[in-house]
């Protein structure tokens, strides 16, 4: 970051992991649609959630599982092991798994009670969407019972009247997730996991 003031971002670690210094002929290009991409964007995500480097060096994006795992023939792994050889994959895989160890070692990543209560915020929207998909599934009901469903191609009342309360109930239960994912800290462990898609979704 250069404005309002010069910081550092992280991202210079990466590049030094891949080419820690002039002589290591290593230039690695790629982009990467990591879990937490807003889908509009691309450099200039929000979530920075678009991983791009460009001749080894990390311009943005959080690395994350789309980008170290998951066996993405585009990840960064591939890449150096198609472009290079299995010793410049496993060389940077044994630093970033020297790095991490180390960082885990010293910062910790523990989850505690606090990290997953909901707040003030979260209850009231939950409380607010569980009455309003009450009252949508009764409104749902009622037409069933007076016969007024308008019933889905090739489906009859009951399987329609399932698939309107079975797909309002899933949005309900994604509403509070999206709230959540706002609302939690951004050093919450459950919450750097879910983004990097190592474990769990929003809606744990």
């Amino acid at each position: 970051l250069v404005k309002p003031i010069e910081l550092w971002t992280g991202k210079q670690l990466f590049s030094v992991l891949l080419r820690p210094h002039a002589n290591m002929r290593v230039y690695v290009n790629l982009t990467v649609r990591e879990k937490n991409y807003s889908k509009s964007g691309e450099t200039m995500c929000p979530n920075d959630g678009f991983v791009y480097f460009r001749n080894s060096e990390l311009i943005c994006g959080q690395l994350g599982k789309a980008t170290l795992g998951n066996g993405n023939k585009d990840g960064l792994y591939s890449i150096l092991l198609r472009d290079y050889n299995a010793y410049a994959a496993a060389a940077c895989m044994n630093k970033l798994a020297k790095l991490s160890a180390r960082w885990i070692g010293n910062h910790g990543f523990s989850i505690g009670i606090d990290d997953v209560q909901p707040g003030g915020r979260l209850n009231e929207n939950k409380r607010a969407r569980i009455l309003e998909g009450y009252g949508k599934c009764d409104e749902l009901i009622q037409s069933y019972n007076k016969g007024m469903l308008k019933l889905q191609p090739g489906c009859d009342a009951a399987p329609t009247l399932e698939a309107h309360i079975s797909s309002f109930l899933n949005n309900t239960r994604e509403t509070p997730a999206k709230v959540c994912m706002e609302e939690l800290h951004w050093r919450n462990s459950p919450l750097t996991m879910s983004q990097c898609g190592s474990k769990g979704s929003p809606i744990n």
